[in-house]
Parts: C-alpha cells; structure tokens; sequence
C-alpha cells in the first residue's frame, strides 16, 4: 500500500507517503537520543516504538480521504493520536513510556496520575463513539501500517525508572523529529546543519585573543595589573577539573565570561561535547557576550550567526507555518536567557520541548547565577541540573562577580553532589581580586525620595559620564526623558529591553566609542539592570535604584572598571518617588525586601561581594510567612514528583508576568504578512518582549482584553497564522532611543525631538 502521511505541497503534487514519514521519524527520532549521549537501550526501544506508531490514526479512512485529496486542512477529521496511544496500550507489554510519547507528540506530557485514574488512561479525552471504533479497528490498522512496509507492533515490558527530565529529552526527539520531517515536506529541506563545536580549535583562539589583549595595553600600568590578576583566573579556570556542578566567584570585570569559556571549551574536549551555553540573567548581557564570542571564536571560513546563536527570548509556536520561526539550539555555541533555559527543562508543551534534547552532553555556564532566578526555584532547578550532569553528560558552572551560595544554604536544603561544587579557581587568585577590588570604588547612599525633576538635578551634580541604573524599564525610559530636556539631544543614552536587541546592538556600540573619547564627557546612560553584568563599561560615577547588593555590586563594575580613573569613583545608591507607570516612576515588588536589606547593609558599611549569600539568606528570614515563591516551588516539586507535568510549566515561570512578542521593525512586518522564509534571529532582532499581565494567557481571537497595559493596547496587532495567535506588530511610536517608551512619553510631549 502507499498511504499518506502529509498532504501534497500544492495542486498537482503527490503526497507523502506515510512510510516514509514514518521512517525518517524513526531514524531521526534515535539519531537525537544517540547524540544527546543515551546509551540504555530500554529508552532507545520506548522512542522507536513511539516513534513507528505516532501516526497510526492518519491510516483511518476519513484521515486518507483529506491527506490524500491535496486538501489543506486545519486539522484532520479525527485525532490521528488515538489511535497511536491505543495500539500502544494494548500492544502486550506494560510500559507506558511509548504510548506517553505518542499522546504527547502533539499535546505535551500528560498529568500521568489523572491519566493513571481514570477507567480510559490516556483516551479520557477521546470521544467514547471514537473510542470505542478505534479499539473495533484497531487489527485492521496494525495489518495497513505493516502493509506499507513498516515493522510490526511488539510487545515491550520494562521495569526501569524513568526520570522526569529523561521524559522530557526522549518526547524532545520525537516532536523535532516529526516536525523537521514535516516542514522538510511542506517547506524544502532545512537550512545546512550547524557547525561542530570544533573545541581544541576554538579554544586556540581564544588564548590567542587574550594573549593579543595583554600585549595590547602592557603600557597602562593600571590596565596592566588588573589583565594580570585576569590572566591568572583564566589559567586557573581553563586547566580546573569539572565533575558535574562546579563554580567561579570572582569580582565584576575580572574576565569570569573567558576564563569560563576556556574551562568549558578544555572539558567539552576531553569529555567530548556537542555545545556550549551560556546562560544569562538579562537580554541585554546576551548581545555583547555574542558579539565577543563571535569575534574570537569563528574558524576560517565560517558564518559567525550560525557559530554562536542568540536566543534573547522564547520565540515558539505551533502554528505549522509558524514552526519555522521558532528559535532552535542547534549552533555549538547559544547565548540564551536563564527564563528560556529553564523554563524550557520544566516545559510539558510539545513545542516548548521540541529543543530540549539540544542540552545533554553540553557545556553550561549560568552566568551570574545569582540573578538567574528567585532563589527559592533553585530547589526545583538543582534536581534537574544534577540529572542533566549525572545522566545526560552535562558540565555546568554556576558563576558571578556576587555569587550566592545557594546550595549551602540552609533554608533550602539541597543536596550537594558526591563531587561537590568546586570552585574554578584557587583560593590564592580569589583573594588577590577581592584584594584589588577594595580599593576601586566608593559606595555611598541617598536615602531621599525624588522625582524625575528632583532626581535629575542631583544626578548631573556627579562627575561625568556617569550612569544611572533602574528597577524597571519605566523608570529608566523617564529618567532619560528628563536628563534629554535638560542636557540636550545626543546628550543621554538610554539601554533597556524597549529596544529591540539590533537597536541595543547600536546603542552599546555607540556608548562604547564614547567612553573611549577624552573630549565626549558631559553625558549619562539610564539603563534598567540588563547593564548589570557583561558589559564592558567604565563611566567615572553613577547610582542603582536601591534594590539589593548584588544589583548595587553588579552596576559598581561598570565604574571605574580597570582603574583609570584612580581612588576618585563612587556609585551611589538611591530611592525615588513612585507615582505609578502612567505619570511618573514607578516600583518593582521583586525588590522591597531586598532593598530594606540593603538599607541596613549600608547603614552598617556591609558592602562586599562575600555578603551576596548572608544578604539573601536575611531577605529570606525577613519574609517568613509572607513568601509566596517558597510556597510556589514546593508545589511545583510536588507537582514533578507527582509526574503532573503541565501544572508544573504552569507553576515554574522565573518571571511571573506573560509577555508578548512584538514585532516593531516596519520591514519585518511587512516581509512576515506576505509569510516571506524569515530565519528566527531576524525575528529576535527586530521584535521586543512586551509584558502582560500576572498568569495571562494569550488570546486566540486577538482581543487583548486586560492582557496588556491599558497604554500600550491601542498599538498591539495580532498577526494571524492558522489557529495560532504567535506573534504581533507594534504601530505605535517606536524609536532607537528611547523604543517602545517613546509612545508614552514623546507621544505627550510632541515638542520633543529625538535622534
């Protein structure tokens, strides 16, 4: 027989044949668990059988009719995974991993006890009339599968455990697997395979550009004593051994993002590893920590885009003419954010998961790590990093300028692996940075509240350039209004996630030439705290919006970074008025406790990077009773132990806002209506995160409702794609200075003019 698996491309065509779809599954399906490093052959047979059965439902007769006419439908007459999951159940054996997998290739994991429960585990949600046609059929659509050619359904019994996070990478292999075949199908071959990790030789050019930049300021005496203390992290680091979890405290500036690199690129030689991540707390700290690692780390002859691969949010769909956007981790080297790492391990949707089987056998650097997430969802975060370590070959280091030991801490009760969690660098090196990071900076406070007028007054009395870091992306767009009014156009930079990373791409560029001219002095930078870490910047003085001492520390490294300016810098930690987003500054919850912390730290004179874990541990105490996400990880552990795996995605969000991918660069738009091939970091590039609401969900029907912030409604677009509402369009004000502020505050103040 020649039955179809997918619809022809267009009028005329034939379609695909459904052993073949089925076979490159298979084949693909095992070729990504071989690659992730799995070598249990028990889970290897649970994938293929899941894999030669996920389509089985296609074969019945009102599924051929559509698949076979060329019509392009929705979705089929019936749910073609029914009857997967049933041949699957009944096929003689007793483990459910395969039929599991085959429910979930379009839906996601289950919540296996309620499944477990009912009197139809897996097809509760089947129509009974379905259910009961499908079992009557069920022989007649085994011997039409083995007619296309295809092997037969054997019993399979096992009694292995299967881990939770081992779940989710084999369920990861079979949706990729099937949608790649899929848009194969639909769309032409895929793009060219990335390139190998190639780890010898990159790490070749890595110490050839460290060994370029020492030579390079051998002349600054300061420069030269501080590329000195950094030469001896990065020796350090590169030779250190890894067992699984290991850890780099070193100051802001020291050179933590190389002499990681180095260590990662030395073990993933020697333990033979596929990639390397980096893991960033902030969208901003992506685009600089890309375009270094592209410039030193391309080979000869290479495409730096497809060498290191920027994930700056979550960008996934399940629209099949949306899946082709959807972000991938394909390249050896991803700078991803934390939000996107992580909520993809607790991922149940099928698209969500689709990549995950990308991270076994991988390099992973959580770079400052104390801001990767609220410390309380380490308890959750730490069972799945010591599983990808133990299991699936992964090497994480946990790094930052103001490393909090969450592991040792007592609250949270973690287990600590048989290696420990050693750290990179030796004691000696450790103490000659913390040596020469005393003496760098003054930290100082200002404890009245201001406005925006008030605030700018004072801020231009500190010597310039200085910068000025704030809670959140209103406060820092108003604050740069301000000082535009009072210092003038060209006068004022601003950084934060309003921009769309290509337009923050320039804007560092920019600020970076600016620093680097004695003549260019009178001018500010007002950022939110995506200038905290791996920003190589260095203003004369600046302050951070009082939130807690790891964020006054972190924007402290982007003062007087190297020295140059001698014993004269200070940062400043201030407090302002808050009026509320739509006419003034406005205030962040995440960081009341922390900064009642850090007032008292500051009374105190408490100010060094060794405090960063007594500070949280303090925030800890001082919200017993009141702490809300102790409460939420708990439940999500419960909900992990229980195998409950969509009240887990559900509950394990870093950010508890929902956000929406917007898209406000006009020729992108337009390419996207007339759904021209877009590659995904284009999308990246030209597109903003706008956040919602507190555990909205996106509508369908492209009625924002309440879902948005009354004053950014009236500008949001949907652009529709099947079913799926994934993506929309920006028509308000949008510009490279102050983005997608600028509605709200050039909007009202139509005089102004910015370039």
């Amino acid at each position: 027989m020649n039955d179809a698996a997918r619809s022809p491309r267009k009028p005329g065509d034939l379609p695909q044949p459904y052993a073949l779809h089925i076979q490159n599954v298979v084949e693909g399906a095992l070729k990504r668990l071989r690659d992730a490093g799995n070598k249990n052959v028990t889970d290897e047979e649970r994938l293929r059988l899941a894999a030669l059965f996920h389509d089985l439902g296609k074969l019945m007769n009102e599924n051929q009719a559509v698949l076979s006419s060329g019509k392009r439908l929705d979705s089929l007459p019936l749910p073609h995974e029914e009857a997967s999951v049933a041949a699957l159940l009944a096929g003689g054996g007793n483990d459910p991993v395969p039929a599991i997998l085959a429910w979930g290739h379009h839906r996601g994991l289950p919540d296996i006890p309620a499944e477990a429960l009912d009197e139809n585990p897996f097809r509760r949600k089947c129509d009974p009339a379905l259910r009961t046609r499908i079992d009557r059929e069920l022989p007649a659509l085994l011997v039409r599968h083995e007619a296309n050619g295809l092997p037969g359904l054997k019993g399979f019994s096992s009694n292995t455990f299967l881990k939770s996070i081992s779940l989710r990478i084999l369920l990861s292999c079979l949706v990729d697997a099937d949608r790649t075949d899929a848009a194969e199908w639909d769309f032409g071959p895929a793009a060219v395979s990335a390139p190998e990790l190639r780890a010898e030789e990159r790490l070749a050019l890595l110490e050839k550009r460290i060994a370029a930049l020492n030579e390079a300021t051998e002349g600054d005496s300061a420069v030269t004593q501080r590329n000195r203390l950094r030469n001896s992290l990065f020796q350090a680091a590169k030779n250190a051994g890894n067992p699984g979890i290991a850890c780099l405290s070193a100051p802001v500036g020291s050179g933590k993002t190389y002499a990681v690199t180095a260590h990662l690129l030395s073990v993933a030689e020697k333990d033979k590893l596929r990639r390397i991540f980096v893991v960033a707390p902030y969208t901003n700290l992506i685009d600089q920590t890309v375009k270094d690692l592209r410039d030193i780390l391309t080979l000869p002859g290479e495409d730096a885009e497809e060498v290191v691969s920027a994930c700056h949010h979550r960008v996934e769909f399940d629209d099949p003419v949306l899946q082709r956007y959807s972000s991938d981790w394909r390249a050896p080297i991803v700078v991803t954010t934390a939000v996107n790492f992580f909520e993809t391990l607790a991922a149940a949707n099928a698209t969500g998961l689709r990549k995950l089987h990308q991270v076994p056998r991988s390099g992973i650097f959580v770079d400052e790590a104390h801001a990767a997430m609220p410390v309380w969802y380490w308890k959750q975060a730490w069972v799945w990093v010591k599983v990808l370590a133990k299991d699936w070959g992964c090497r994480f280091v946990l790094g930052s300028g103001t490393l909090v030991r969450f592991w040792e801490m007592k609250a949270l009760n973690l287990k600590i692996p048989e290696g420990g969690v050693p750290e990179l660098a030796p004691e000696e090196v450790c103490e000659d940075l913390r040596r020469y990071e005393a003496g760098r900076i003054e930290v100082r406070s200002r404890s009245e509240l201001m406005d925006e007028q008030e605030f700018a007054e004072w801020a231009l009395s500190l010597t310039r350039p200085s910068i000025f870091v704030f809670n959140t992306v209103n406060n820092a767009a108003r604050a740069a209004f301000e000082f535009q009014e009072k210092l003038g156009t060209g006068q004022v930079e601003h950084l934060s996630t309003a921009l769309a990373p290509k337009d923050r791409g320039v804007t560092i560029e920019r600020i970076k030439a600016r620093l680097k001219s004695p003549s260019d002095q009178n001018w500010v930078l007002c950022a939110t705290s995506c200038v905290e870490a791996g920003l190589d910047f260095s203003f004369r003085s600046g302050g951070r919006e009082a939130a807690s001492l790891a964020s006054l520390l972190q924007t402290n490294g982007r003062i007087n970074r190297n020295g140059e300016y001698g014993h004269e810098a200070e940062i400043w930690s201030f407090t302002l008025k808050r009026k509320g987003a739509e006419s003034g500054f406005s205030s962040n919850p995440c960081f009341e406790e922390s900064a009642k912390v850090l007032e008292r730290m500051l009374k105190n004179r408490k100010v060094s990077p060794d405090l960063a874990t007594l500070a949280i541990e303090e925030e800890l105490a001082q919200s017993v009773g009141q702490n809300s996400a102790k409460e939420l990880i708990e439940s999500v552990m419960q909900s992990e132990s229980a195998k409950q795996y969509p009240q887990v995605e559900k509950l394990f969000r870093l950010i508890r806002t929902r956000s929406l991918t917007v898209i406000v660069d006009p020729g992108l738009i337009d390419r996207l209506e007339r759904r021209e091939w877009i590659l995904p970091r284009e999308i990246q590039q030209g597109s903003v995160s706008i956040f919602a609401g507190e555990e909205a969900e996106v509508p369908l029907q492209g009625d924002l409702g309440s879902f948005v912030p009354k004053r950014f409604r009236d500008f949001l677009k949907p652009l529709k794609f099947g079913n799926e509402l994934g993506i929309f369009t920006w028509s308000g004000l949008y510009d490279p200075f102050l983005g997608y502020m600028a509605q709200l505050l050039v909007s009202k103040n139509p005089g102004a003019l910015f370039v």
